[in-house]
């Protein structure tokens, strides 16, 4: 199957709304995350920003090739189960006009019924090399031993969520 490229659409020049659940919040409520990469290699000086904060935000902290990588075999499962629109490459992620819901979950939106299509997370996760490699090896789990002093355990399972549009 060959994609048609089009142009993506046309970015938005109003002004950032947040909202949740249809209500509009407050702008002035909301402001950017403080960037904690200057304190990499300084867990005690991190664990005290987490502290104080409640976040540590990393902006290119992973390499990004490497999650390029796990993001394709993402995308590239989502083109093949019908998720996303046939007339864009699977790497820009163009989701089709339709309502997606976790299998495995309760939630359904609503009015759903008809254009509904539901994925299992291990569908987009199973045998996921690139994203075993980034989320349990390597850079990020050495993070989390230098940030809590031990050594750490990863899951065996990768919660994954998929939302449409």
């Amino acid at each position: 199957m060959s994609a048609t490229v089009q142009s993506p659409p046309a970015v938005s020049e109003e002004p950032f709304q947040p909202r949740s659940r249809g209500f509009e919040l407050d702008r002035n409520e909301f402001g950017f995350l403080a960037d904690s990469s200057a304190l990499l290699g300084q867990p005690d000086l991190l664990r005290h920003k987490l502290d104080e904060d409640g976040y540590l935000f990393l902006p290119n902290f992973l390499n990004k090739e490497d999650v390029r990588s796990a993001r394709k075999v993402v995308t590239d499962r989502l083109m093949e189960r019908g998720f996303l629109d046939e007339n864009w490459p699977a790497d820009e992620a163009i989701a089709k006009d339709i309502k997606i819901a976790n299998a495995d979950s309760a939630f359904r939106p609503p009015g759903a019924a008809d254009s509904l299509k539901t994925y299992r997370a291990d569908d987009l996760t199973e045998n996921n090399l690139p994203l075993r490699a980034l989320i349990h090896e390597g850079k990020l789990r050495h993070f989390y031993e230098s940030l809590f002093g031990k050594p750490v355990r990863s899951l065996n399972y990768i919660w994954f969520r998929a939302v449409g549009p």
